[in-house]
């Protein structure tokens, strides 16, 4: 069994965490709108819903999302916040890009070269 199915097995919440936070991001889930409820969430992500729970919980602690006592979860209606989450997630993952592609002996420029190659290259 690989660490990623370890992780996956462990903490299947922060999966379902991170892939619903990556939606707000993208903007599939807009600011203010209203999440499917837990029950279809579940469904979705074929787990339990107290995971569902804990993964919206999660979105509540990191300010992406606010829950409405017997209404459901809503992403935060803080446009400004959303943009500056997606931001921060993108610094994030170019310095470990970096730090990952570094490690294996690539230079600076080499580095760069990659990320701009023509997409028409990439495969």
């Amino acid at each position: 069994m690989g660490d990623q199915t370890i992780k996956r097995m462990l903490t299947p919440f922060i999966s379902i965490s991170k892939s619903i936070r990556n939606l707000i991001l993208s903007q599939k889930y807009l600011a203010s709108t209203k999440l499917p409820s837990i029950r279809i969430l579940a469904q979705q992500y074929n787990c339990n819903p107290s995971t569902i729970c804990r993964a919206l919980n999660e979105l509540v602690l990191d300010g992406l999302v606010i829950r409405k006592q017997g209404r459901g979860y809503y992403v935060v209606d803080d446009v400004l916040l959303i943009q500056e989450k997606r931001r921060s997630e993108v610094e994030k993952l170019t310095m470990e890009l970096f730090s990952t592609l570094s490690a294996l002996g690539y230079k600076h420029d080499e580095i760069l070269e990659l990320i701009f190659m023509p997409v028409d290259k990439v495969k």
